[in-house]
């Protein structure tokens, strides 16, 4: 791969904002790739590492719903039952509660945003996942969730754990074949250089 003349995007941003001193301000967005990629890195973890807690309406304790406790869609016959049967228990200790739609509607009237308690920075991290999206509701994420299972590929894998969750998709290992000469001459074309074919004007 050839290397540019320019840094990445990111740096390019940088660069030319310092021109506005002070009064510079550069927006990001990115999904979860995986936790050691720059902009997750930089502006998430330097940064004030704001994210969505929600506070459960049976113990009264705030959390961030993680995907490893929203259930029930796993079972499902098909994306019909996914959909009326997901929910997300309660990761607080002795608690455990099932949320309904009702639940999480009531805990998203009153969200806490918390970050990283003293640390200084100038960058304002934010991460938040589909529990704290007041445009979806859990139906939609145990469609998601079973149509990606149902699937079984690791891009539906990793669409549900990035975009819907927020979590980088760590558990996925991409297998790499190593490289021959059947390899690269399949990747080549059967003319020379400077041929061109009949019929191709």
């Amino acid at each position: 791969v050839a290397e540019s003349n320019t840094p990445d995007p990111m740096s390019q941003i940088e660069a030319r904002s310092r021109a506005f001193g002070d009064q510079a301000l550069i927006f990001g967005e990115c999904c979860v790739t995986d936790e050691d990629g720059r902009i997750f890195r930089e502006v998430f973890k330097r940064g004030s590492g704001h994210e969505v807690y929600l506070v459960c309406v049976q113990c009264g304790l705030p959390q961030i719903p993680k995907r490893k406790s929203f259930m029930g869609w796993q079972d499902a016959a098909n994306l019909v039952e996914a959909r009326s049967v997901a929910r997300y228990r309660c990761e607080n200790k002795g608690c455990g509660h099932l949320w309904t739609e009702a639940d999480r509607q009531s805990a998203m009237r009153n969200p806490q945003i918390i970050g990283t308690v003293a640390k200084q920075t100038d960058t304002y991290g934010f991460r938040w996942n589909a529990m704290s999206s007041a445009m979806l509701k859990m139906a939609d994420i145990g469609e998601e969730e079973w149509d990606a299972q149902d699937k079984g590929t690791a891009d539906a894998e990793k669409r549900v754990s990035q975009y819907t969750w927020s979590e980088p998709a760590s558990e996925l290992v991409e297998t790499i074949e190593g490289i021959s000469e059947k390899i690269v001459k399949g990747k080549t074309s059967a003319f020379l250089p400077g041929f061109v074919p009949l019929g191709v004007d």
